[in-house]
């Protein structure tokens, strides 16, 4: 779907798409700063959010530049948590990385006894019934549902979805071997529970989750890092050249979408909320004991465009150098992730 995006978004941004050689069917957020299997690198595991869309530099890019280290970003348009524990090729490849950063991922990417994933995870199609064999972006898949079928339905495929969920992460989780951070990115608190009505019937992103199915996490002992992402909601989307507003959801795609909003993203992260969460990241990686880097860069990258700008420099300064029994706690704190899941694979 990075191709999906780059297509719908080309006038806006350039999201320098490039092919990893492990993966060579996904196109990948850019810019590319792995460029060998001997690279050390960071891998960003997660969907629309971690990708970045309608961002310049995601906070993966922030993250990894700070600390002067390539990194891998895996995140893919709509993707949920089985896409990735059910595909070892890409395990495989997350495992070769030092550090692995794990986003909580939509409730709705994934399959029930109705409603069976297609692709990443974004796109839904019904397994029976009146709409069996019909495709619907998963949002509208779960509209199409309340509006089809019995309230029984509805509820039933609810709470699998919430299940499956579930059970995805403990499978995704228990074969990453690598050391773990789990980021939360929601325009709520994760300890609140998602708002839902009518119109808005999954609740707001990560849709269906709330803190009873987020204690999976602490199943392994993985503290979830950021903060309810604030600030202005609405980015203005505007074309390079001309620096007009730019119609990326036009009504062919989108009937549904109000008129006024289809040149506004009020669905994404916005640029000020990666920078607000590529501090929140990186405050917890010094407190754990990672030192970054003087300057904060891009590994590799040589077009200014990428590079973090004097105020973006501020607001990442790295911490002064921890002692050598920080870095210990963070050695023994892997070892006791790695212990927790072999014991839940026995």
């Amino acid at each position: 779907m990075g191709l999906g995006y780059q297509f719908s978004d080309r006038i806006s941004i350039d999201y320098d798409l490039w092919y990893d050689e492990s993966l060579p069917n996904l196109a990948l957020r850019g810019p590319q700063t792995v460029f060998s299997h001997n690279d050390t690198f960071w891998c960003f595991v997660g969907a629309a959010q971690t990708f970045g869309r309608f961002v310049e530099m995601p906070f993966p890019q922030i993250v990894s530049a700070w600390k002067g280290v390539a990194h891998l970003n895996l995140g893919l348009a709509g993707a949920g948590p089985a896409f990735f524990a059910d595909w070892p090729k890409i395990l495989e490849r997350i495992n070769q990385s030092s550090h692995c950063f794990l986003q909580v991922m939509s409730g709705r990417s994934i399959s029930t006894g109705l409603l069976r994933t297609v692709g990443f995870g974004g796109m839904l199609e019904f397994t029976r019934g009146k709409l069996k064999g019909q495709r619907f972006l998963a949002a509208d898949a779960y509209t199409k549902l309340r509006d089809n079928y019995s309230q029984q339905d509805l509820v039933e495929q609810l709470q699998e979805a919430k299940a499956n969920w579930v059970n995805a992460y403990r499978r995704l989780i228990e074969q990453i071997t690598v050391p773990l951070i789990g980021i939360w990115v929601s325009r709520r608190d994760r300890n609140e529970q998602p708002a839902t009505d009518e119109y808005a019937l999954l609740g707001d992103f990560p849709h269906l989750i709330t803190p009873s199915e987020l204690r999976v996490f602490d199943e392994y002992g993985l503290r979830l890092v950021g903060e309810k992402l604030l600030g202005k909601p609405e980015q203005l989307l505007e074309g390079f050249t001309a620096r007009k507003p730019l119609e990326v959801y036009n009504a062919q795609l989108f009937p549904g979408r109000a008129n006024w909003s289809r040149s506004v993203n009020t669905y994404y992260p916005t640029p000020e909320m990666h920078r607000a969460l590529a501090s929140t990241i990186i405050a917890n990686l010094a407190a754990e004991g990672i030192p970054g880097t003087r300057v904060a860069r891009v590994e590799r990258s040589q077009s200014a465009m990428h590079l973090p700008t004097a105020s973006m420099r501020a607001s990442i300064s790295p911490p002064p150098k921890l002692s050598a029994a920080s870095d210990m706690r963070w050695r023994l704190r892997s070892i006791v992730q790695k212990a927790r899941r072999r014991l839940k694979g026995t």
